[in-house]
Parts: structure tokens; sequence; C-alpha cells
């Protein structure tokens, strides 16, 4: 569902995100979210993805977590900010505008009606 100012998603799993932006989607178009791993964290986000750890790797002052939302493989950077790494245990957030929507063809969809940029 899309509007002038905010966008509904569903992901394969059945889970429902809402964008706070509007996008040039028509009802049932497949998209493809992208999410840079600095942009997924542990509650700082307001969108929350379920998430299935499969393997953690430390490297000095960062690390990366590895796991799975939905069939997607995602990829999680860890620093040392807090001082401690926190691992991700069932759920990963990212705030809305971090998410990058792309058409079936790889397009970036961008807001408004009919505004599919390359």
């Amino acid at each position: 569902r899309a509007s002038a100012s905010e966008t509904s998603l569903v992901l394969p799993g059945g889970e429902a995100i809402v964008l706070n932006r509007g996008l040039a989607l028509a009802e049932g178009d497949a998209v493809t979210l992208g999410i840079r791993p600095e942009d997924l964290s542990l509650g700082d986000g307001t969108i929350s993805l379920p998430y299935r750890p499969e393997m953690n790797e430390i490297l000095g002052p960062n690390g990366y977590a590895y796991g799975m939302v939905g069939d997607a493989r995602v990829t999680m950077l860890l620093t040392r900010k807090a001082g401690l790494f926190r691992l991700p245990e069932d759920a990963v957030t990212v705030a809305p505008e971090s998410i990058h929507v792309f058409s079936e063809s790889g397009a970036r969809v961008g807001p408004g009606p009919g505004k599919v940029s390359p």
C-alpha cells in the first residue's frame, strides 16, 4: 500500500513494515529491500525484523553478525561504541529512512507516482 506520505510493505514471512515516505509503487509490486550492515542495530531503530543468528565474527575493534531475516541473509556491523559487543539474538532494528527499495529490474524506487529512477 502506497500513499504520498507512507508505504506499507509486506515481507515474505507476512510481517508488514511501514516506511514513512511515499514511493512509486502499485499494490502487489514485488521489490527488494536493501539495508547497509552499519544501519542494522539492536533496538535503536523503529522497524524490528525477526532475526536468526548464524555466526558472529570479531575483528579487532569491530565485528560482524551474520544471520537470516526471513529467507534473506543479512550482515550487521558490530562496534565497541558502548564498550562491549552486544550480539543480536532474535531481532534487529532499522530506521525507516535507512531502507532502500529496488524494483524487480534492480532500479531504485523513488518517491511519488511513476518516479522510478535507474
